[in-house]
C-alpha cells in the first residue's frame, strides 16, 4: 500500500472515531505524520507501510515530543518484512506501540482494546495473576491441576499468580476456556512515553542557532533540542508555558516554517515562535509570531517574551 493512501485510510478512520483537532505535517523529513485531539489525549502518529523502515533516530524524535508535550506516541503500519501486521496484536518499535488499521479502528472506534503483543518468540498476553489466583482458590482448584491444563510447572503457575505474567497466547486459550473467565488485561495504547535523557548537542546547530537558543535557557527556559520537526526546539517553563521555537536565516524559509508550526501548536496547545535573521516589522503567521534575532536578543525576561507572543498575535 502506498503511504499516502495508508494515511488517507488512517485520517478517515481518526474522523470515525471523533477527531475534529488534526494537523498532517507534510515537512520532510518529519517524525511524525500526524498530531491530532481526541478528547484530551494528544496523539503523535508515524505511518509507515513496513514498521522495519522506522530508524532509532525517528523514533527518538517522535518520543521526545510526545514526553515533553505529554502525549503518546503511536506507530501506525502494514508490515513487518513480508509478513502483514496481525489485526488485534501490539507490535513495538524502538519502544513504540505499533498496529495495523484494523486495530486502531477497533480500539478507537469499537472500543475494544488489543489483548496480544508480539514479541520474541511469538505471540504474548499479559494476565492478572491476582484475578488468576482468586478464581482458582474461589473454585478450589489446585496449583498442580491448573498447571496440568495450562501445559505448565506448577511453578510457572505460581509466577502467574504473584505477578503480572507475559504468557503466551495458546496458554492463555486453554486456561480461559478452563476457567471460562478472561484473565487477560487490555493493552493501552495511549500513554506517554518513558523519559530519556536527550543530551543538548551544539554541533547540530550553526553558531548564530546555537546563540538563540542560548538566550532562551537564559532568560528563565528550559530548551529541549528536537529533531525531524518543523522546529528547532520545545522551550518550557515551570508554569506550563511551552513555545514551538523555530529558527532561520531566510525569510522565505522562515514564513514556510511558520505556517506549519501554526497549525501544530494549535494541535499540541503551545505558543509558536520563529526567530528569523531579518525582518522588517513584527508579525504573525496563524498562530506563529515571527521577531527579528536581534530584537528577539533585547528581551532578557521570561514573562516579556511571553506576553510579547500574546501581544503580537492579538
Amino acid at each position: 500500500m502506498l503511504k499516502e493512501f495508508l494515511v488517507e485510510r488512517l485520517i478517515d478512520i481518526l474522523r470515525e472515531a471523533g477527531v475534529d483537532l488534526m494537523v498532517r505535517c507534510r515537512t520532510r523529513p518529519c517524525c511524525f505524520d500526524l498530531a491530532l485531539r481526541l478528547g484530551d489525549d494528544l496523539i503523535l502518529i508515524k505511518a509507515l507501510s513496513n514498521i522495519d523502515g522506522l530508524r532509532e533516530t525517528m523514533a527518538n524524535g517522535i518520543k521526545l515530543l510526545a514526553f515533553h508535550l505529554k502525549g503518546s506516541a503511536l506507530i501506525v503500519g502494514e508490515k513487518t518484512r513480508d509478513n502483514p501486521l496481525a489485526s488485534g496484536v501490539v507490535y513495538l518499535r524502538h519502544g513504540i506501540p505499533t498496529v495495523n488499521l484494523t486495530t486502531l479502528k477497533e480500539y478507537l472506534v469499537d472500543g475494544i482494546p488489543p489483548l496480544v503483543y508480539a514479541a520474541h518468540g511469538g505471540l504474548y498476553v499479559r494476565i492478572e495473576g491476582g484475578l488468576l489466583r482468586e478464581i482458582r482458590l474461589k473454585r478450589n482448584i489446585s496449583i498442580g491441576e491448573l498447571a496440568a491444563v495450562m501445559g505448565v510447572s506448577r511453578r510457572t503457575v505460581s509466577k502467574y499468580e504473584e505477578d503480572e505474567m507475559n504468557v503466551s497466547v495458546d496458554v492463555v486459550e486453554r486456561l480461559e476456556d478452563f476457567i471460562n473467565e478472561p484473565v487477560a488485561t487490555a493493552i493501552e495504547l495511549l500513554k506517554p512515553p518513558e523519559f530519556f535523557k536527550i543530551t543538548f548537542e551544539y554541533d547540530r546547530f550553526s553558531e548564530s542557532y546555537a546563540e538563540v537558543l542560548n538566550h532562551i535557557m537564559d532568560i528563565g527556559f528550559d530548551v529541549v533540542q528536537t529533531a525531524r520537526t518543523p522546529f528547532e526546539a520545545i522551550s518550557k517553563r515551570k508554569d506550563r508555558i511551552t513555545i514551538l521555537t523555530g529558527i532561520s536565516d531566510h525569510l522565505a524559509t522562515a514564513l514556510k516554517k511558520a505556517e506549519m508550526m501554526s497549525c501544530i501548536s494549535s494541535v499540541v496547545d503551545a505558543h509558536s515562535l520563529c526567530i528569523v535573521d531579518e525582518i522588517k516589522k513584527r508579525e504573525s503567521i496563524g498562530d506563529t509570531v515571527l521577531i527579528c534575532k536581534k530584537d528577539f536578543e533585547k528581551i532578557d525576561d521570561a514573562n516579556d517574551l511571553t506576553e510579547y507572543l500574546s501581544s503580537v498575535k492579538t
